[in-house]
């Protein structure tokens, strides 16, 4: 076991970049969703103002009174479709903000782990380079003993 290198974390590495590649993923599909709830409530917006124009239009033109109810049936309408088209923006906003946090925790778990296993790394490249200058003095001692007169007393 002692020549053995001691427990890598690539694997480990590898599963944490797939978490941090899906959770990069979960955040753009929320952030596309957001943007597509934004557009959906601006258009909404849009159309209750220029329902309130004409609204404002017909009054100085003088309408029948069943036909400006009628308008005003429509634009309240128009803002209870604004208000949930809201909520549901404000519920994507918070759903993005969650997958950002959880994008940047990953980040961060993914680095730890790769700065762990660098030093891991380097501690092994030192224990080889240790063990390697050992076994290169021994050879050394060996050769001299070997070339040096023996001694006899």
């Amino acid at each position: 076991m002692e020549n053995a290198k001691p427990f890598n974390l690539h694997s480990v590495l590898k599963h944490r970049q797939r978490l941090k590649e899906q959770a990069q993923d979960r955040f753009t599909a929320a952030r596309t969703a957001l943007e597509s709830v934004e557009e959906r409530y601006n258009e909404a917006e849009e159309e209750l103002r220029r329902l309130f124009a004409e609204i404002e239009v017909k009054q100085r033109e003088g309408v029948a009174i069943t036909t400006l109810i009628h308008y005003q049936a429509h634009a309240a309408q128009l803002e209870n479709n604004l208000d949930a088209i809201g909520k549901n923006r404000d519920e994507k906003r918070y759903l993005v903000e969650q997958m950002r946090e959880n994008l940047i925790d990953k980040s961060r778990q993914k680095q730890v782990l790769e700065r762990l296993q660098e030093k891991k790394d380097r501690a092994f490249a030192l224990y080889q380079q240790k063990k390697e200058s050992a076994m290169l003095d021994e050879i050394a001692v060996m050769r001299h003993s070997r070339n040096s007169p023996i001694e006899n007393s």
